[in-house]
């Protein structure tokens, strides 16, 4: 009897090391935390959320050239602290009879970090051409400037996808 019980265990565990190592995936994360499966989730989550800022800051430029055409606005997928610093931008130009075209050259992201649940905080190098014009279309009001921007931008995802909540700037270059 106790030989059949020695094996009955033997057997058992043999089961039991065989059922890990096929299952390996599920086993790791339990046992060691996160695994690469969360890891693959976050990078498609962050290009999630940079793909969302690109469409933000497409959107941004189409709404500074057009003076702040209020179809470019409802659009954004940003919250209304931000796009009421934007339109306090475009309402200053304007009261200056003015029009800035920004246009992005080049978007960098330079790290997308977490911060918290459904929040990640992605850090920018940003190429911009700055060009602004009078309204009256008598020509350039100032030379094209380029710019080189260091943002953070912190993002939240909602049930329609990502929305830039904040952002700070933290130095610029200009060319």
């Amino acid at each position: 009897m106790k030989n059949l019980f020695k094996i009955l265990i033997a057997g058992l565990v043999l089961f039991i090391a065989a059922a890990i190592v096929q299952e390996w995936s599920y086993f790791s994360t339990a046992w060691f935390g996160a695994g690469g499966e969360r890891a693959e989730a976050a990078g498609v989550k962050e290009e999630a959320a940079a793909s969302t800022l690109r469409n933000a800051l497409a959107l941004m430029s189409h709404l500074y050239t057009s003076a702040g055409d209020p179809r470019f606005a409802e659009r954004m997928p940003v919250t209304g602290e931000i796009l009421a610093e934007i339109r306090d931008d475009i309402e200053y130009l304007s009261r200056n009879r003015r029009v800035q075209e920004p246009r992005l050259q080049k978007l960098e992201i330079v790290s997308a970090l977490p911060a918290g649940e459904n929040r990640l905080e992605l850090r920018t190098r940003e190429f911009w051409i700055h060009r602004t014009f009078w309204v009256d279309g008598s020509g350039e009001s100032d030379p094209p400037r380029s710019v080189i921007l260091y943002p953070t931008y912190r993002m939240i995802r909602e049930n329609a996808g990502w929305r830039i909540y904040g952002w700070d700037f933290h130095r610029s270059e200009t060319e």
